[in-house]
């Protein structure tokens, strides 16, 4: 009896731990989590062998399930916008109805073992929720409504209770599909006040759902998208006018574009990137200025009655401004380097239309000083690379465009001397480690200026404005305590005294050859006694010690 009794016990002690493992096994299945032991159990049997591995389960439970979802919704898209001439215009629009509410049905039923099919089903209802309600409107020669404002009050209203259910559901992509159909609706009912609104509101949300830390993806797909839409809208909506017009409301566009790129801007001020996630930030920056900067050239190139030069100082002095707020509130480095060059590049596309070439080469030489400052007070690396980069293409372009040099030559040498001494003045500022910005910038000036004034200044007076050069390399050299000056002072003297050798049998009997060769003695000997008092210092110095 006792044994029975154990043996009893024994048995259901086992059913036990075996409906136990069981319900385990259904939870890791459904959790996708798979055991150590259960791995070690399937290598070791021949089986293991045809079981599906990760990747398939991946590709056989979520992609084909999706594809599936998508290819169904959009056959069901396809079917609500054929015309049904010989139906009542009301009967698609009811199918379409009861399609959304089976879509929604299935969703609530397959929540709980199937989720990721559940809000796949949820998100296409939506979609087929819009486009039915937008069927009772259009898609037909006798649409059932035809009232806009009625129209405009459903389509929002179907986004706007998507919106709310993703609030409540916290779904990023129901979210983003909502906002979607919600600025989408500006585009269908075509009227630029409604447009403009939902695109700044839509904004405003994808901003804000941004904030609370939803994935990078989400606010590209959110500037992307509203970016399209005032895209589609300034080459005049051909999707609803049939038209491809551009310059309408080019005026209103540029400054929507821009108030649109401010607020998505905001993105890295208020949303914080861990260590590591730097890349996000310049992606969102870079694609927000390009679409910005690249709509506003389009509208302003595409109105010839536009006053360019106004809307492009307009642009760089918005730009800035938000380069401002980056520096000021931003958490990364780069965002506010990014939006400075774009209004740069804005000023300096308005400066080269205005002015046109080669005249706008001393307004952009100059501008360099401009962009170094910003540079500078932003502690920006990048602007200052940038900027040095674009200096150098610039003075490459001048050398290729003109046939003889002007006083645009001196304005390169002055303004790489003075970005040189700057340079050098705040790097420990900017933590420039390199000589290499500095070098360059000081041979562009030691040869373009006395090319300049050679081209520029009759024979007879050129050598005097080389010996000038000299004294200034010398006396820059002196006040700076800068080894590089004086090795300039020291080639520009020998240059001095090979030209006013060549001047002078060119014009042996002019007055102003011979002051020339007086000035050049001169300041020869000068620099000869200046340097035997700096050896009798050293080698006082050195006798002392």
């Amino acid at each position: 009896m006792n044994g029975a009794n154990d043996d009893l016990g024994n048995s259901q002690i086992i059913n036990y731990l075996k409906s136990l493992d069981n319900r385990i096994s259904n939870i890791e299945n459904k959790l996708n989590i798979y055991s150590e032991l259960k791995d070690e159990q399937v290598s070791d049997t021949s089986i293991g062998e045809d079981t599906p591995n990760l990747v398939e389960l991946n590709l056989g439970e979520h992609w084909f399930a999706n594809i599936g979802i998508l290819i169904l919704t959009f056959g069901f898209m396809l079917l609500l916008t054929l015309k049904y001439e010989s139906y009542g215009s009301f009967i698609p629009s009811t199918g379409g109805y009861v399609i959304t509410a089976i879509f929604f049905l299935l969703a609530n039923i397959l929540k709980v073992n199937y989720s990721l099919v559940s809000k796949q089903l949820f998100a296409s209802g939506f979609a087929l929720f819009y486009l039915t309600t937008l069927r009772l409107f259009h898609f037909t020669s006798e649409p059932f409504l035809s009232n806009v404002i009625l129209e405009s009050i459903l389509l929002i209203g179907v986004a706007s209770i998507g919106l709310f259910i993703a609030y409540r559901r916290d779904s990023n992509y129901l979210f983003g599909l909502n906002l979607g159909l919600l600025i989408l609706t500006g585009l269908i009912i075509n009227t630029p006040f409604l447009f403009y609104s939902l695109c700044i509101v839509g904004s405003g949300l994808f901003l804000y759902r941004f904030t609370k830390n939803t994935s990078t993806s989400f606010i590209l797909f959110g500037i992307a998208f509203v970016f399209l839409a005032i895209m589609f809208w300034t080459i005049n909506n051909p999707f609803i006018t049939g038209e491809i017009k551009v310059g309408e409301f080019a005026s209103t566009n540029i400054w929507f574009a821009i108030l649109v790129c401010i607020i998505f801007s905001f993105s890295n001020i208020f949303h914080r990137y861990e260590e590591g996630e730097t890349e996000r930030s310049v992606v969102i920056s870079l694609l927000n200025g390009f679409f910005a900067f690249a709509l506003s050239i389009v509208n302003i190139v595409s109105n010839p009655d536009m006053d360019l030069m106004k809307y492009l100082i307009s642009l760089f002095v918005l730009f800035l401004l938000i380069a401002v707020l980056h520096w000021k509130y931003g958490s990364d480095q780069y965002s506010k380097a990014i939006y400075a060059i774009i209004g740069y590049a804005a000023l300096s596309i308005g400066i080269i239309f205005t002015t046109g070439i080669p005249d706008a080469y001393i307004f952009l030489i100059w501008q360099s000083l401009l962009v170094i400052g910003t540079g500078i007070m932003f502690k920006s690396k990048n602007i200052i690379v940038a900027n040095f980069l674009i200096f150098l293409l610039v003075f490459v372009a001048y050398l290729a465009s003109v046939t003889s040099f002007s006083i645009i030559g001196v304005s390169f040498g002055i303004v790489a001397l003075t970005s040189a001494r700057a340079l050098n003045w705040q790097k420990d500022r900017l933590t420039l480690k390199t000589e290499m910005m500095r070098n360059t910038y000081l041979i562009v000036a030691f040869f373009s200026i006395p090319i300049t004034l050679i081209e520029a200044l009759p024979l007879e007076l050129a050598g005097l404005f080389l010996i000038g050069v000299t004294i200034i390399y010398y006396v820059l050299s002196i006040v700076l305590k800068n080894a590089k000056y004086r090795w300039m002072a020291h080639f520009s003297l020998i240059f001095a005294i090979i030209y006013s050798a060549y001047a002078g049998l060119k014009e042996f009997d002019s007055t102003w050859t011979v002051i020339t060769f007086l000035a050049l003695g001169i300041v020869l000997i000068a620099v000869s006694i200046l340097f035997t008092k700096n050896k009798q210092k050293t080698t006082g110095s050195k006798i002392q010690e």
